[in-house]
């Protein structure tokens, strides 16, 4: 039989994630350790007896004694009372009081008998010198548990693409299987070219437009198959690879190692984790003109696709808006970015003169097959904008990216280093040129940036900008500006609290050579 998957990945993981497959064989033989067999009859071995077992260039001489002994090499003898069963159990047990026999062999029982089975699969020549009164004793040398020569697994991934001439080998595996088993292990972890996949510039700035602002996340995902075979032979020839049953989905990011299992119901896979630690959900905190987006992967082919938002007012009152644009459709197995707030508040409709948006949920819509329906969420809490609001862009660690409101006071700077050298004086040394030289000069802006105050769960879900890729959302220009994360270690809470705040600081992930502005 070919070499199959025995252990599927997860239908759905992340690439800085352990993700675990297994491969089986069935060249391996997994019986071919050595093994030592002392068979119990009637009332055992007699006193004074000895025998001599011999192994891999080891000897050890065992002798039949009323009990155990010191150097651990003693057979006791068998009480009246014992079944050949237990009597057993008591050898064994004296073995395994002997370090050399317990380093090289397990020591186990079957029914009458005790069995000294070699720890490691291979090629092992048994003796045995004497015998024992009422005591069969069998040696069964080890063998060469793989059946061919240079047996090895190579196991390929895949991506799978839209046409198959784009289909293409991510990488190729190679491993020993394990002798006892016929299996191996591979860890597909942080073998797959995914990254984060930024939203377009254009849809920084909020506009009408005939469609309403979305596009794929090209890079932030894969999706992949395996093809798995044995290798044998001088040199090692891969046999048929055979495509796997199944295929998987793999997201850039990484979940902590102890999240909670989320089990998503319906059309689309959320890239996003607005989840409180008791597991229930909390509000999004932004302001009404900052920019903002949901990446979702589509288990369906969703057509006629609308947008509309729900709006709570500062009075109470609920009102529903349609998003401006014509629907439009979101293909099967994608994952997209769409932009999940407007602009500004300017285009909502109040119920009253002077009430202002206190909360709104983005709501799209569409058809995954039975009829027009609510395919996502996402939850808003407005907040006042200040005069020093800033905006990142900040890779979620689950696939998608989001914008993060940075409404405290921050501090700007500007960060400057360079190489020297001094030179050698002459005797047409002066003042004005010295005799330390500069050069190389290199810098960089400082952004020392705070959260303002905000509930504890949102605090608990910005940890992740230490870890995150940032973006400064420069929103006056329509662009993303790469930044570098200065800040190693956060408090995020303290157990009698009720508003907490973040301070983090960034630089710019560039060199200047010159800041003229």
């Amino acid at each position: 039989m070919p070499a199959y998957v025995s252990l599927f990945p997860p239908n759905y993981g992340y690439n800085g994630n352990d993700i675990w497959t297994a491969a089986t064989t069935d060249l391996v033989n997994t019986t071919a350790a050595a093994v030592f067999e002392l068979a119990f009859a009637s009332s055992g071995p007699v006193l004074a007896e000895t025998i001599t077992l011999q192994w891999g260039g080891e000897s050890l001489e065992l002798t039949v004694e009323a009990s155990t002994n010191a150097a651990g090499t003693a057979i006791p003898t068998k009480d009246v009372g014992d079944t050949l069963a237990e009597y057993a159990e008591v050898v064994a047990a004296a073995f395994r009081e002997n370090g050399l026999l317990s380093a090289a062999f397990l020591i186990t029982t079957s029914g009458a008998s005790v069995l000294l089975t070699s720890r490691t699969s291979g090629v092992l020549d048994l003796t045995v010198t004497g015998t024992l009164t009422n005591t069969t004793i069998t040696d069964t040398d080890g063998t060469d548990p793989n059946t061919e020569p240079n047996l090895a697994c190579q196991l390929e991934i895949w991506k799978v693409a839209d046409a198959f001439n784009d289909e293409e080998v991510i990488t190729r595996l190679h491993a020993t299987y394990d002798a006892d088993t016929g299996t191996t292990e591979f860890n597909l972890g942080g073998l797959f070219p995914v990254q984060p996949a930024l939203p377009n510039e254009n849809s920084i700035a909020f506009a009408a437009s005939l469609s309403w602002k979305r596009d794929i996340a090209t890079g932030c995902w894969q999706e992949y198959y395996l093809r798995v075979a044995d290798k044998f032979g001088n040199p090692a020839i891969a046999q048929a690879l055979l495509r796997q049953e199944g295929q998987y989905v793999v997201f850039h990011g990484a979940r902590p190692e102890d999240h909670d299992t989320v089990n998503f119901l319906g059309f689309v896979r959320p890239l996003h984790g607005y989840r409180r630690a008791d597991g229930g959900t909390f509000r999004k905190h932004v302001t009404d003109v900052q920019p903002d987006w949901v990446y979702l992967y589509t288990l369906a082919e969703i057509t006629s696709c609308t947008v509309e938002w729900e709006v709570t007012w500062d009075n109470g009152d609920t009102t529903t808006e349609a998003a401006p644009g014509s629907s439009f459709t979101l293909l099967e197995k994608k994952v997209y970015w769409i932009r999940s707030t407007p602009y500004d508040a300017t285009g909502f409709t109040p119920p009253a003169a002077g009430v202002l948006p206190w909360y709104y949920t983005f709501r799209l819509k569409g058809d995954a097959g039975s009829g027009v329906a609510t395919i996502y969420e996402c939850r808003y809490q407005i907040k006042q904008c200040t005069d020093w609001d800033h905006y990142l862009l900040l890779d979620n660690g689950l696939g998608g990216c989001e914008s993060v409101l940075m409404r405290g006071k921050g501090v700007f700077g500007f960060d400057a280093r360079r190489d020297t050298a001094r030179k050698a004086r002459t005797s047409a040394f002066n003042l004005r040129d010295g005799e330390i030289t500069t050069y190389n000069p290199e810098a960089q802006k400082k952004l020392d940036l705070n959260t303002g105050w905000h509930d504890l769960y949102y605090i608990q879900h910005l940890r992740q900008i230490i870890t995150g890729t940032v973006w400064l959302i420069d929103t006056a220009k329509k662009r993303f500006l790469r930044l570098v994360c200065e800040t190693s270690s956060i408090e995020t809470h303290a157990d009698d609290g009720d508003l907490y705040a973040l301070n983090v600081t960034f630089k710019t992930a560039w060199i200047d050579r010159a800041q003229n502005p």
